[in-house]
């Protein structure tokens, strides 16, 4: 089977430390509906979706695939996506704590119920971008000190998570001479190494990285570039209207290439 040239087609587990410009990046995606489910989106097109349960969360989901107006779809963060659907389960099985059901069973239904809803957006087409924030672990590992990254997801959700995803990135700053003044610039990088968690399906994004993200709004048109670069311009026979306004609408690792992953190569 060929490889899908087009980036749109992919799902991407994006995550960093907070403030670093997760959100910015998602919400300057052309034809992007973010699902905003924390406060601290005033200074971007994007405005918090009043959801407070599981199925408040999947009729979101289902409006976006019945509406046909957007070709990627943003869940930020998606950890609060997650706590919802252990809620529902717990709600429905009558527990207060999703250990409270039998050795496995947990585990088991909320895999089924978070990952269903998204696969169906997946196989009609839509592309996903998860946003996650940072966890940073400093550890002795022989004579050195190394300090490792990863999303910052409770175990469940990790191995619940990941899995669904074509491409993990992780986003970073470093000080770098710009017009003879240093100032942070921003990264991703799709490469997994011994201390950071990211991997790529496509390989395109990975054997790019670190991908530098700079300006701030034209992350996404870097990656279609990087894309380009490599096949040429994708197809895409989907005809949506222009983006207006916002693109907000009120309306761990395992199974995806990624691996523990040093510090990006430079």
């Amino acid at each position: 089977m060929a490889i899908d040239t087009n980036p749109y087609h992919y799902s991407y587990f994006i995550y960093g430390t907070w403030k670093i410009g997760k959100t910015t990046f998602s919400v300057n995606i052309p034809h992007s509906r973010i699902i905003a489910l924390e406060p601290g989106h005033r200074f971007v097109e994007a405005d918090p979706t009043p959801l407070a349960t599981w199925e408040d969360f999947k009729g979101e989901l289902r409006r976006a695939l019945k509406e046909k107006k957007h070709k990627i779809l943003v869940v930020d963060p998606v950890d609060h996506a997650f706590n919802m659907c252990v809620d529902h389960i717990c709600k429905e099985r009558g527990v207060s704590y999703i250990t409270d059901l039998k050795f496995g069973v947990g585990y088991a239904l909320v895999k089924e119920e978070f990952r269903r809803p998204f696969w169906h957006l997946i196989h009609a087409g839509m592309g996903l971008v998860f946003l996650c924030h940072e966890e940073e672990r400093t550890a002795e590992v022989g004579e050195m000190t190394k300090t490792f990254y990863r999303p910052r997801l409770r175990p469940m959700a990790q191995e619940v998570i990941l899995p669904l995803f074509d491409i993990i990135g992780r986003m970073y700053v470093e000080m770098e001479n710009v017009g003879g003044k240093m100032g942070p610039q921003r990264f991703l990088t799709f490469c997994p190494t011994d201390t950071v968690v990211a991997g790529d399906r496509s390989g395109i994004l990975e054997a790019a990285s670190p991908i530098k993200v700079e300006p701030k709004d034209q992350g996404w048109k870097i990656i279609e570039s990087t894309f380009k670069k490599e096949f040429g311009t994708h197809v895409d026979k989907r005809v949506l209207p222009e983006k207006t306004g916002g693109a907000a609408s009120k309306d761990g690792t395992g199974g995806t290439g990624a691996g523990p992953g040093g510090v990006p190569k430079r």
